[in-house]
């Protein structure tokens, strides 16, 4: 027995020995020379005023449309007809459509991220319950890194498919300090040492500078809000210095919130 399926693997490897391996180098140099031009087209397309982002998609593409040619080119050096593989994907054309909607869902989306550039590499944006500095966007994903330094994969159609808030380099967001103050402070001062002690954060943009809100009042306190601008990646960062800073002025100032001081993102 052992005899016969070693004549057999030897017929076959001298039938096909010879094909088997052309294919493999046909695979292992196209699938190189598709990785190089579609680096070069990434090169390229810095001509054409694209950002990152749409140099990465183009570069994608283009490798990936190439490298499912030289896979082709590879099968029909096997002996395949490709018009054989053609007519067996048109005939499974549906099963392998409903398998693959959420794989062409997703490269359509990063088609339209290309054209309409929501967002770009290196932009803070929060999508959905997700936030974070993009990364990575590829056909497929788009790669964030959160605030905690945890790395998200995103499919594209998901971002498409919701809300985008982006946050531009350059730009802030504004956070909110809510506390409330006795009626018989001086208003005046207690909204100067807010503002002060927020300078004193180093996180704490100048500008837009901080301000302190009156919300209402009560028949024994009033209700106060300190905002502050930061770069969004810095918001953790800004909501502890603030809250400690406040912490030290009240003290400091012989004034007191009437309940614990509590954070809130605008």
């Amino acid at each position: 027995m052992d005899t016969e399926l070693v004549g057999v693997l030897t017929d076959l490897m001298t039938r096909f020995g010879g094909r088997l391996v052309g294919s493999l180098v046909i695979l292992l140099i196209g699938l190189f020379i598709a990785k190089r031009v579609g680096a070069l087209s990434k090169a390229a397309s810095g001509r054409w005023n694209l950002d990152e982002t749409g140099i990465r998609l183009v570069g994608n593409i283009v490798y990936y449309l190439l490298a499912a040619v030289v896979v082709l080119i590879s099968v029909n050096n096997l002996g395949v007809e490709i018009s054989a593989i053609l007519a067996a994907l048109g005939a499974a054309g549906l099963a392998i459509g409903l398998a693959l909607t959420g794989a062409l869902t997703n490269l359509a989306a990063g088609l339209v991220i290309l054209v309409l550039r929501p967002f770009s590499m290196g932009e803070h944006i929060l999508t959905g319950d997700f936030e974070g500095e993009v990364v990575d966007i590829d056909i497929f994903n788009t790669t964030l890194l959160s605030l905690d330094n945890e790395t998200i994969v995103l499919p594209n159609a998901e971002i498409i498919g919701g809300a985008i808030t982006n946050y531009s380099p350059g730009e802030y967001i504004r956070a909110e300090v809510p506390l409330d103050v006795s009626v018989e402070v001086d208003l005046d001062k207690v909204s100067a040492a807010l503002m002060e002690a927020a300078l004193t954060c180093g996180r704490v943009l100048r500008e837009p500078e901080p301000e302190v809100q009156i919300i209402r009042y009560g028949s024994e306190s009033i209700a106060l809000q300190l905002e502050v601008s930061t770069h969004p990646k810095d918001r953790e960062d800004v909501i502890f210095e603030v809250n400690r800073a406040i912490s030290a002025t009240y003290r400091k100032g012989g004034w007191a919130p009437r309940r614990l001081v509590r954070v809130s993102e605008a």
